[in-house]
C-alpha cells in the first residue's frame, strides 16, 4: 500500500461463518437448557413429594393421637348433624366419611348408615377431604387394617373396668350380728327352740348348729327405669335361707308318760331373707358390679347354694362374682377338711331373649369360684324371657377367672393413599404411605 498504510476490511461475517457460529452455540446451549428444564421439573416433583409426604405424615400422626372410637364417633356426629364439627380430624381435613372397598372394581363407596359404628371391626376405610400441606391439597384414603397384625391382636389382654358398683357381704362386728348367714342361723336357732318346746323336747340349740347347714340362695336383680339422661339402674341383692332341724321327740306311753325313748322328727323351719342395696344411680354411670360374698359350705349336691343374676332389662355390664375366704378357715381348710375343694354353686345368668336374640350373653360374668353352671328357670311363666346356661353356656364346671380380658384389636396397619382433590379416590394415588397405629 502507498504511504505505508494498512487497509481495514469492513465486510463483516459471511453467511457461512454465521451459520457455523449458530451451530456451535446450539451445540453448547441445548444441553444446558435440558439440564435447566430437567432440574426445574425435578425440583417441582421433589417439592410435590415433600408436600405429599408431610400431608401423609400429618394424617398418620392425627390417627395415632386419637382412639379409634373417637375417630369413628367424630365422623358419625359430623355426618348426622350439619352443625357438628370433625373433632380432632378438623385439624387436617375439611370433611370425612367412612367407606367400603370393592376389590373387583378397585373403587370406594361411602356408607349411608352412621347410626351403629363400633370400633371392633377388622378393617376401616376413612376418606378425608382437602388435606393441606404447604401449597398442595389432597384427598386422603386411610385404611386401618388389624388383620396385618392378627397374631398379635389375637392375644388376650386385660381390659380396664371401673368399680362403680361394689357390694361386700357384711361380717359380724363382735357385738352385733351383721353377716346375713349369722342372722339367718340365729333366727333358725330361735325357731328351733320354740318348735322343740311345742314338741316337748328339751333342746339346747345355738346359731352355730345352723352355720353352713342352711340352704342359701343369692338373687341379684338388675333393673332399669326411666329413659334417656334420667334413666336409673337399681341393683339389689337378696339372701334367702331355708333350714330344717331334727328333734329327739320323747316317746310317751299310753298314759302320756315319757318312756325315756325318743323318735327323730325333722321339721322344716320358716324361710329367712336379708335384702341389700348394691347400686341405685344413673344408668350412664353403670358399667360394672363387683359382688364379694362368703361361701356357704352346705355342699351336699341337693343343697348346693344357687346364685342367680337377673338381668331383667338386658343391660350390658360386667359382673365380677368374688368368693372370699371365710373367717375361721385357712385357705378354705378347717379341721383337716378342704371345704373350698368341696364347694360349688349353681350359677345362672338370666337375660331377656327378645333383646338378646343370639347365643352370647349381654352381660359379662367373671368369677373365681368353681361353679356348676345351671339352666335355672324362666323369670315369668308366660314371658319371652329365656334363661341361658351360666357364664359360658355350659353344664360343666368352670375354673373361673376374675380378670376381664379380650382379644381386642390394638395394633393396626395404617395405609394412607393421597389423590388429587375431587377425584373420588379413583385412579393411581399420588403417594402411598404406610405406618402403624397402636390403640
Amino acid at each position: 500500500m502507498a504511504n505505508g498504510r494498512k487497509s481495514i476490511d469492513n465486510r463483516g461475517f459471511s453467511l457461512l461463518e454465521l451459520l457455523v457460529g449458530v451451530m456451535i452455540l446450539a451445540i453448547i446451549v441445548a444441553p444446558l437448557l435440558h439440564v435447566i428444564v430437567t432440574s426445574a421439573r425435578t425440583a417441582a416433583k421433589s417439592r410435590e413429594m415433600h408436600n405429599a409426604t408431610l400431608a401423609a405424615q400429618n394424617v398418620v400422626e392425627t390417627m395415632n393421637s386419637m382412639q379409634l372410637g373417637e375417630i369413628l364417633s367424630d365422623i358419625s356426629a359430623f355426618k348426622k348433624s350439619s352443625g357438628a364439627g370433625l373433632g380432632g380430624l378438623s385439624d387436617i381435613a375439611s370433611s370425612a366419611g367412612l367407606y367400603t372397598y370393592n376389590a373387583a372394581t378397585d373403587t370406594f363407596a361411602e356408607i349411608t348408615n352412621y347410626n351403629n359404628i363400633k370400633p371392633d371391626g377388622e378393617i376401616y376405610y376413612i376418606g378425608l377431604n382437602d388435606v393441606a400441606s404447604a401449597k398442595s391439597t389432597y384427598d386422603a384414603m386411610v385404611e386401618l387394617n388389624a388383620n396385618v397384625f392378627q397374631s398379635y391382636n389375637d392375644n388376650y389382654i386385660t381390659t380396664y373396668t371401673e368399680m362403680n358398683a361394689v357390694f361386700a357381704q357384711p361380717m359380724d362386728d363382735g357385738a352385733t350380728l351383721n353377716n346375713p348367714d349369722s342372722i339367718a342361723a340365729n333366727s333358725f336357732a330361735n325357731q328351733a327352740v320354740i318348735e322343740g318346746i311345742s314338741l316337748g323336747c328339751d333342746i339346747d340349740v345355738d346359731k352355730s348348729d345352723f352355720i353352713h347347714h342352711m340352704v342359701r340362695n343369692i338373687d341379684i336383680n338388675i333393673t332399669r327405669s326411666g329413659s334417656g339422661a334420667n334413666a336409673i339402674v337399681a341393683v339389689n341383692a337378696r339372701y334367702t335361707y331355708t333350714a330344717s332341724y331334727t328333734f329327739a321327740v320323747p316317746v310317751l306311753d299310753a298314759n302320756g308318760v315319757p318312756t325315756g325313748a325318743t323318735n327323730p322328727v325333722t321339721k322344716k323351719l320358716g324361710t329367712y331373707s336379708c335384702d341389700y342395696v348394691v347400686y341405685n344411680g344413673s344408668a350412664a354411670d353403670f358399667t360394672s358390679v363387683n359382688f364379694f360374698y362368703y361361701p356357704n359350705y352346705n355342699h351336699t349336691v341337693s343343697n348346693a347354694e344357687n346364685i342367680v343374676i337377673n338381668n331383667k332389662n338386658g343391660l350390658a355390664f360386667t359382673f365380677f362374682l368374688v368368693k372370699q375366704n371365710t373367717p375361721g378357715y385357712t385357705d378354705g381348710v378347717k379341721d383337716g377338711i378342704d371345704y373350698d375343694a368341696l364347694y360349688s354353686a349353681n350359677l345362672s345368668l338370666k337375660e331377656p331373649y327378645d333383646i338378646l336374640r343370639g347365643s352370647n350373653s349381654i352381660a359379662s360374668v367373671y368369677t373365681n369360684m368353681n361353679a356348676h353352671l345351671g339352666t335355672g328357670e324362666e323369670l315369668y311363666t308366660h314371658s319371652v324371657f329365656r334363661v341361658y346356661n351360666g357364664i359360658w353356656f355350659s353344664y360343666d364346671t368352670s375354673t373361673g377367672t376374675l380378670v376381664s380380658s379380650d382379644d381386642l384389636n390394638r395394633l393396626y396397619n395404617v395405609k394412607v393413599d393421597l389423590y388429587p382433590v375431587d377425584t373420588n379416590f379413583i385412579g393411581k394415588p399420588t403417594l402411598s404411605f404406610d405406618a402403624s397405629k397402636l390403640e
